[in-house]
């Protein structure tokens, strides 16, 4: 699927490196993850993925004493590491196209700060929030959905109006289709309700993580139309 944006912005729009960098830096990633032997890889998503049952102990002061202050930062950062890893290249690739989708008409009119800001935090408070839901989950938790799903929930609120161009397939044939955005948003949203409601885990992702995720990025999404009243005419 293909997305074509049309915007009318009137903020000063800046370059969108950052979302050029990220991806950059995943890809480089899930290359080294790619080449390395799986002992070595799951070391790895064990050390920089987040574990909910790992991270748990944090959360009360004992939880603080008797560890390695390298250990701990590791883990501390870990719900924010956790989205620069991915599974498969498949898995991989389905988030870089959603990051371009949505991350660059985020960074373009709000800044790089902004950007960080909404992926990093939320996709990590995303991650922690399984601590509640899936206290006992013994696999690591990795893959930026938590904050691209952040991204698309940030967007939604601030270019509510905008429209999509999508490429459809309808049958052997292609067809072109410009769609308001809350219509494409709102399908992807039902979806990530319905795979949610099947069970916390299916097919190794964490749906619940995306729904959080997402209203977080809306709740981002209100607070920037409060604060910087000028991208009310985005």
């Amino acid at each position: 699927m293909t997305i074509i944006f049309r915007e009318r912005p009137q903020v000063q729009p800046v370059q969108p490196w950052l979302v050029l960098l990220l991806s950059l830096m995943i890809l480089a990633i899930t290359s080294y993850m790619a080449i390395i032997d799986e002992p070595m890889r799951m070391q790895m998503i064990r050390k920089w993925g987040f574990l909910p049952i790992e991270f748990q102990p944090l959360l009360g002061a004992e939880g603080w004493q008797s560890r390695d202050w390298r250990n701990l930062l590791v883990i501390m950062f870990s719900p924010a590491t956790a989205l620069l890893l991915h599974a498969s290249w498949l898995h991989l690739l389905g988030n870089i196209a959603y990051l371009w989708a949505f991350g660059l008409s985020v960074e373009r009119y709000t800044g790089h700060v902004t950007l960080a800001l909404v992926f990093f935090l939320v996709g990590a408070l995303a991650n922690i929030l399984l601590i509640w839901l899936l206290p006992d989950l013994t696999k690591p938790v990795i893959g930026s959905s938590g904050g691209i799903s952040g991204l698309i929930g940030c967007y939604l609120v601030l270019f509510p109006m905008h429209r999509m161009g999508l490429y459809l397939p309808l049958g052997l044939y292609m067809k072109f289709a410009h769609l308001p955005s809350l219509f494409v948003i709102g399908s992807w949203f039902v979806l990530q309700v319905i795979y949610s409601l099947q069970g916390p885990l299916s097919g190794n992702i964490v749906w619940r993580v995306h729904l959080t995720g997402f209203f977080a990025g809306m709740l981002c999404g209100l607070l920037l139309r409060l604060f910087r009243p000028n991208l009310r005419s985005a």
